[in-house]
């Protein structure tokens, strides 16, 4: 649990640090699949040990990175994150409302970059997917 609370801080300062645009441009550069590989993949193996507030604050620096630059967002996508999105926002019973409040954020925002649309549908997800209730 002690690494997890690092983790913790250290999404934490990734996402303060991504409100500035040059940060931003590296941690969606270089931070990207690591910070994707650290949300549930839904393999109930691999999950274990990492806390609700560790996902929350990986979640909230993607969603930074993303929103209002496509190419992030593509990265995102690339890197399986979208699945991984997917399958918490289904698994309601498992997850704090905090972090499926923000897992759908993070969804909502994907849907938000319309050039990435096309490949969502290549994908077989349609807006349901994404704007969640």
């Amino acid at each position: 649990m002690e690494v997890d609370r690092v983790v913790c801080a250290v999404a934490t300062a990734l996402r303060n640090l991504a409100i500035d645009q040059r940060n931003k441009e590296l941690i969606g550069k270089y931070a990207m699949r690591d910070l994707v590989q650290k949300l549930p993949s839904g393999n109930p193996q691999c999950d274990q040990g990492t806390s609700d507030d560790t996902i929350a604050a990986v979640l909230a620096t993607l969603n930074e990175v993303i929103k209002k630059n496509a190419e992030f967002a593509r990265s995102l996508l690339e890197a399986g994150g979208v699945e991984r999105l997917m399958n918490m926002t289904r698994q309601r019973l498992k997850y704090t409302p905090r972090v499926l409040k923000f897992a759908g954020q993070l969804l909502f925002t994907m849907w938000q970059h319309q050039e990435l649309r096309d490949m969502y549908k290549k994908h077989g997800w349609k807006e349901q997917d994404f704007v969640t209730k």
